[in-house]
C-alpha cells in the first residue's frame, strides 16, 4: 500500500529533474549560440592585462597605414578622401565584438575602391554609400542561410584573373598623377570636409550629381546599381574570406561568423557615410606582423583614425597626388603573384587560360562583366567533364571468354548516362561476350544514369548477352533495385579472372 502511494510522487520527482536537464540543455545551448555569434564573449573574459601592450602596439601600427591608404582609397573611388576615413574607423570597432580572427582589419580597399567608382562619377557619393548598406544586408543574409558555400563555383584562375586586372587597372589610372600630368585634376587633394561625420541613415534618395532637378528614388537608385549590387557583396566576401583563411594561424573559421561580421561592418558603416569595406590583406599582414594578440586591437587602429578625421584634415589637404599615387601603385605590386601564373601554366594549362581570359576580359570590358565571364567559362569547363566522364572500355578474356569489360574512373551523372551508354553498345556490337561494369569507383548514381544502363541490360538480353554488375557499394545497388528491379540478379556476381 505505502509503495503505491509513493510512485506518484517518484515520478513527478523524475519529471521534475528531466525538465531541470532539459532547461539546462536549453540554456547551455542558447549560451553557446551566443558565444559563437558575439566572440567578445569568449576571449574577453580571459584576456589577460600583459596582452594589452602588444594589442595598442599594433592598433597603432595598423592606424598608421590605415589613414594614408584611406585617404588614397577614397580618391580612387572618386570621393572625398575624408570618405576613406570615414571607412576606416567604424569597421575597427565593429568588428571587435562580431569578429572571429584576431588577425583581420576591415576596412576601404582598392578593388572595393575601383567597383565603386563608376557609381560615384556618374550618380554621386550618394551611391557609394547605400550600396555599403545593401551589401552588408546581402552578405548578412548569405552567412544567416550559410550560402557561402556558393563561393565555392568560383575558382582560383577567375578570382586570379580578376585581381590582377584589378591592379593593373588602378595602376595605370594613377599614372596621370604621378607624372604630375596637367588636367582637370589639381596637383595636391585639395578640400576635405572638417570633423567627424554625422551619424545619419544612408540614402535612400538623391538628387543626380549634375542635374539637382532630377531625383532618384530608392527603387532607381538600385536599378543604377545594376549587376554591380550582386558584384560587390561576392567579391568583397571572397576577398574577405581569403584573407582571414590566409591568418587564422591553422585554427578553424567560422565563414558563417565571419560573413555575418562583415555583414554587421557595412551596415554600421553606412550610416557614418562609409564606402563599401572589406578585409585588407596589407592590414591585416601589418597587424599580424605586429603582434596583435586580440580584436581589441582595432579600437585603437579606429581611434587613431578618427583622430587623424577630426584633428588634421586641414593638413591633409595639402598632401600631392603623386605622393598618393605612388602609395597606391607600390601597393598594387604586392598584389600581383607572378609566381601563380607559372604554377597554373606549368601545372594545368586549362586553368592558365581561364585565368588569362578573365584577366583579360575584366580589362577591356570592366571588372563585373569580367568576372562573370570567367565563371560562366569555369562551369562551362566543369560541365564538360561531366559530361564526358572518364571511362575505360577494353575487351578482355575472363575464363576463357571474352567479355566487354566498362571502368568508371568516376562518378558518371545524368549527362553522361546517355553517352555511356552508347559506348558500351557500340563496343558491345563488334563481340559476343558479355559485359560487365565494375562499379568500385561510383560513389553515387541517379535516376538517369540507372535507366540508361537497364535500356542497356534490355538490348543485350535480346542479343542472349549478360549486362553484370560487379563491386557495387550499397547505395548504389539501392538505386538500382528500387529503379531496376529486374536487372537485381546481376549485380555482384563472383567473376573470377
Amino acid at each position: 500500500m505505502t509503495s503505491n502511494m509513493e510512485t506518484p510522487d517518484h515520478q513527478l520527482e523524475e519529471q521534475s529533474n528531466l525538465n531541470v536537464e532539459t532547461a539546462n540543455n536549453n540554456k547551455s545551448k542558447i549560451q553557446s549560440y551566443v558565444k559563437r555569434r558575439l566572440p567578445i564573449l569568449t576571449w574577453l573574459p580571459g584576456y589577460h592585462v600583459s596582452w594589452l601592450f602588444q594589442d595598442v602596439l599594433a592598433g597603432i601600427t595598423v592606424g598608421l597605414t590605415a589613414v594614408p591608404q584611406g585617404i588614397a582609397y577614397g580618391v580612387v573611388a572618386g570621393l572625398k578622401p575624408s570618405y576613406g576615413l570615414y571607412s576606416s574607423f567604424m569597421s575597427s570597432f565593429i568588428y571587435i565584438f562580431f569578429g572571429s580572427c584576431k588577425n583581420i582589419t576591415i576596412g576601404p580597399t582598392a578593388i572595393m575602391s575601383l567597383m565603386v567608382e563608376p557609381l560615384v562619377s556618374k550618380y554621386g557619393p550618394e551611391m557609394a554609400v547605400l550600396i555599403c548598406f545593401l551589401k552588408g544586408c546581402i552578405i548578412g543574409l548569405f552567412g544567416i542561410f550559410h550560402l557561402g558555400f556558393l563561393l565555392d563555383f568560383i575558382s582560383l584562375p577567375v578570382i586570379t584573373g580578376f585581381t590582377t586586372a584589378a591592379s593593373i587597372n588602378i595602376a595605370t589610372s594613377q599614372l596621370k598623377s604621378l607624372l604630375g600630368i596637367s588636367g582637370k585634376s589639381e596637383d595636391l587633394v585639395g578640400s576635405m570636409d572638417e570633423g567627424l561625420p554625422h551619424i545619419s541613415f544612408p540614402p535612400f534618395s538623391m538628387n543626380d550629381s549634375k542635374n539637382q532637378s532630377i531625383t532618384y528614388g530608392f527603387t532607381d537608385m538600385i536599378q543604377n546599381m545594376g549587376i554591380t549590387l550582386f558584384t560587390i557583396p561576392v567579391i568583397s566576401t571572397i576577398e574577405h574570406m581569403a584573407i582571414a583563411k590566409a591568418f587564422a594561424s591553422g585554427k578553424s573559421l567560422d565563414a558563417t561568423q565571419e560573413m555575418l561580421a562583415l555583414g554587421i561592418c557595412n551596415v554600421f558603416g553606412s550610416f557614418v557615410s562609409s564606402m563599401p569595406v572589406t578585409g585588407s590583406f596589407t592590414r591585416t599582414a601589418v597587424n599580424h606582423s605586429s603582434g596583435v594578440r586580440t580584436p581589441l586591437g582595432g579600437i585603437f587602429t579606429g581611434g587613431l583614425v578618427l583622430l587623424a578625421a577630426g584633428f588634421l584634415t586641414q593638413t591633409f589637404q595639402f598632401i600631392p597626388k603623386a605622393t598618393l599615387a605612388g602609395l597606391i601603385i607600390s601597393a598594387m605590386y604586392y598584389m600581383l603573384d607572378f609566381q601563380i601564373f607559372k604554377l597554373f601554366w606549368t601545372a594545368k594549362k586549362i586553368d592558365f587560360f581561364i585565368m588569362l581570359m578573365t584577366l583579360v576580359t575584366c580589362i577591356f570590358a570592366g571588372l563585373e562583366k569580367g568576372i562573370v565571364f570567367g565563371i560562366i567559362m569555369n562551369l562551362i569547363i566543369l560541365l564538360s567533364f561531366t559530361v564526358k566522364p572518364s571511362i575505360k572500355i577494353s575487351i578482355e578474356k575472363i575464363n576463357e571468354k571474352t567479355v566487354v569489360y566498362v571502368t568508371p574512373e568516376e562518378t558518371v551523372t545524368y549527362p553522361a548516362a546517355e553517352k555511356l551508354r552508347a559506348n558500351i553498345m557500340k563496343l558491345s556490337e563488334d563481340s559476343t561476350g558479355n559485359v560487365i561494369l565494375d562499379c568500385k569507383n561510383l560513389k553515387r548514381i541517379d535516376v538517369t544514369v540507372v535507366k540508361n544502363m537497364n535500356l542497356l541490360a534490355n538490348d543485350l538480353k535480346l542479343r542472349n548477352l549478360q549486362f553484370i554488375f560487379i563491386n557495387s557499394k550499397n547505395n548504389v545497388t539501392h538505386v538500382f533495385n528500387t529503379i531496376a528491379p529486374e536487372i537485381k540478379s546481376s549485380f555482384n556476381q563472383q567473376i573470377n579472372f
